[in-house]
């Protein structure tokens, strides 16, 4: 499996189920909206990530994700991970966190599980016939437009990072990919495979969120 196998291989099963995750965001964010709104804009603002993928969890189990699990330890902040037993890709469900973090991406903080997860190299294999690893860790990455209201829509995006991050320096990934608004997915940045991956970064603004164990 080459570089551009495996993101084609990304691409392929993110299209599968790009529209469903839009509707999740979309049911989520409106029910916390609707549960914590009032708190958030006297100034709680993790209720609203923490209450969002609290539903999205609800929405997606409820709904289904053909081949996927729906996992995490809801105990570590509400911990959602979305598993493909098919390709072995893991989406890590977070808030982009675009005040203190250039690019967004927040940072693994000290919990050395994440650390590693989020160093991990997308696996590529001279071997056309082995089958795809265990596990692929990503990124999935939504954020408010305008943070003081969710009239104004959300971002999605799932990204590849190649390092834990350092606290207001941009963490650096070698691959973002946009779902759109029904689910349609968009490459804002091409996987380069080899020793020297060259990092990217994007920069936008919002909220902070607790890393604890996210």
């Amino acid at each position: 499996m080459t570089a551009d196998d495996m993101v084609s291989l990304i691409q392929a099963r993110m299209s599968l189920i790009g529209a469903r995750l839009d509707e999740g965001i979309a049911f989520a964010l409106g029910e916390a909206e609707r549960r914590v709104g009032d708190l958030v804009r006297d100034g709680a603002l993790h209720l609203r990530s923490l209450t969002m993928r609290a539903e999205l969890r609800r929405y997606l189990m409820n709904s289904g994700l053909p081949g996927w699990l729906i996992g995490g330890d809801q105990s570590k902040m509400g911990q959602l991970l979305l598993e493909d037993n098919d390709s072995g890709l893991c989406l890590r469900v977070l808030k982009e966190r675009r005040h203190g973090y250039p690019g967004g991406i927040p940072t693994a903080g000290y919990n050395a599980a994440r650390r590693l997860a989020w160093q991990e190299p997308l696996p590529v294999f001279t071997d056309v016939v082995k089958s795809p690893p265990a596990t692929a860790s990503l990124l999935l990455l939504w954020d408010l437009r305008n943070s003081h209201t969710i009239d104004d829509g959300y971002t999605l995006r799932v990204v590849h990072t190649l390092a834990p991050g350092v606290y207001g320096q941009a963490v650096p990934c070698d691959l973002s990919i946009d779902i759109k608004p029904g689910g349609e997915l968009h490459s804002r940045l091409q996987f380069r495979g080899g020793d020297d991956p060259e990092n990217f970064f994007l920069v936008d603004v919002d909220e902070v969120e607790d890393q604890g164990g996210s």
